[in-house]
């Protein structure tokens, strides 16, 4: 598979990954309720989208985590193809031609 597509598809999935972080803090913060209800189980607080305090399910919990430990890894992964595509020549600076 040519280095091209391989660094492509990286960069596509880390900001794939950014984006649904960022989906997921505005849906819940516009869906979960802002008390604890326990009749739902929504009995977990989330602080989501620069603050706000949401209460959600275990599994909401469990989403969030997953997503945002994630993207370390995906930001880490994206500067690591960068690297990589800069120096083999995949990738370069507008204006210089690869050699």
């Amino acid at each position: 598979m040519p280095r091209k597509i391989i660094i492509g598809l990286i960069l596509s999935l880390s900001v794939l990954w950014a984006l649904l972080g960022a989906t997921m803090h505005l849906v819940y913060s516009e869906t979960l309720p802002r008390a604890p209800e326990q009749s739902t189980g929504r009995t977990y607080r989330l602080v989501v989208n620069h603050g706000s305090v949401r209460y959600g399910t275990e599994r909401d919990v469990r989403v969030q985590k997953v997503l945002e430990d994630g993207l370390f890894v995906a930001v880490f992964v994206s500067f690591a193809a960068i690297l990589f595509g800069l120096g083999t020549g995949v990738l370069h600076f507008r204006g210089n031609t690869p050699a």
